[in-house]
């Protein structure tokens, strides 16, 4: 079982079917993006992901080369004009600040560095003449979910861990950007939902234009084509379970947190605000901890390691990991509470 938080568990049904489209003669690999074939595949992977999640047809939805990091310079090169507005609730939504800082005045409207897993003062409302507001929806290494924004410009969300775990609602966003090896495939593309009525800047590179992306389709260049196969079966499978996805997915993180909630032995980092694809927790002492991880390792359970900026131990719960597969790695930890138990 794969826990990592991306890249990321797929859905083993759908390697299988991306290995067919791979193995095909010619392979869709050997066709020009040009062709009416790969032409086919492109449009029917945008239906499908605008009908999975509910995409209004006043955004665009774009395939660009790189991942979610990529965008953090694409943005301010489109859209900053005058002042951006940066919320920093965590290291990705850090250095999209530093990154943007390089292309013109940025502005902290938010920063909870020195507190990561309270969200206490965080601004419901936030106003001002900014070209955009930036800011991250989940936050990955902390395990911790951004409160809800309310803003009278337009609002850039990286959404690279809750697409396809949450619904979104893209009506209260300008631009959304999410890294596809967290839930929809492959590492190397994002996926871009972009409002076509945006206040873009001209005389932008046409590579890293999203005005003249959407012009071209997402074909100015050779597109990433593997990884839009990926992303369109993934998209095509999650259809089929549409009205199931999200609530299965929160299942899975109300069952984990309920057991971390009910012992000692591994004790949750985040009691508010909490993650539904990420969730972090800690042992006793760092001894524990890698204990734990050997314990993973010899019964085949991956990913559980947190992140090096925070250390401590990391759950992520992709869209592929079943409900099934949270309760086996539940079962799987009960059954190591008596290793580390001791009386005080």
């Amino acid at each position: 079982m794969i826990f990592s938080a991306g890249p990321a568990q797929q859905n083993r049904s759908v390697l299988n079917q991306l290995c067919q489209w791979i193995q095909k003669d010619p392979s869709i690999l050997e066709l020009s993006h040009r062709s009416d074939e790969f032409q086919n595949l492109l449009e029917t992977c945008k239906k499908t992901l605008r009908e999975l999640l509910d995409v209004p047809n006043e955004m665009e939805i774009l395939f660009l080369p790189g991942g979610a990091s990529y965008q953090f310079l694409m943005i301010p090169l489109n859209l900053l004009k005058k002042k951006a507005g940066y919320l920093i609730t965590g290291l990705f939504s850090k250095l999209a600040y530093d990154a943007a800082c390089a292309y013109g005045t940025c502005e902290v409207l938010y920063d909870n560095s020195d507190h990561p897993y309270d969200f206490s003062d965080f601004p419901e409302v936030i106003t001002g003449d900014y070209d955009y507001v930036h800011m991250c929806l989940n936050n990955s290494i902390y395990g911790t979910k951004t409160p809800d924004l309310i803003c009278d410009c337009p609002v850039i969300a990286d959404v690279s861990s809750v697409l396809g775990i949450e619904k979104i609602d893209f009506s209260r966003y300008g631009l959304c950007y999410a890294s596809a090896q967290k839930n929809f495939g492959l590492s190397g593309m994002s996926l871009v939902f972009v409002r076509k009525n945006l206040n873009f800047k001209g005389n932008v590179n046409p590579l890293i234009s999203y005005q003249i992306q959407m012009e071209c389709d997402s074909l100015v260049n050779t597109p990433p084509v593997l990884s839009i196969v990926m992303a369109y079966l993934v998209a095509f499978n999650l259809l089929q379970r549409k009205e199931m996805v999200v609530q299965e997915n929160r299942q899975k993180a109300e069952l984990f947190y309920e057991f971390l909630d009910s012992q000692e032995v591994f004790m949750p980092l985040v009691k508010h605000n909490r993650s539904i694809m990420n969730c972090t927790f800690k042992m006793k002492s760092i001894d524990d901890e890698q204990y734990f991880l050997k314990l993973c390792q010899k019964n085949n359970i991956i990913g559980i390691k947190g992140h090096k900026k925070t250390g401590h131990l990391r759950v992520s719960f992709s869209v592929h990991n079943t409900v099934k597969e949270v309760h086996d790695l539940i079962q799987f930890m009960d059954s190591c509470l008596h290793l580390f138990r001791t009386d005080e």
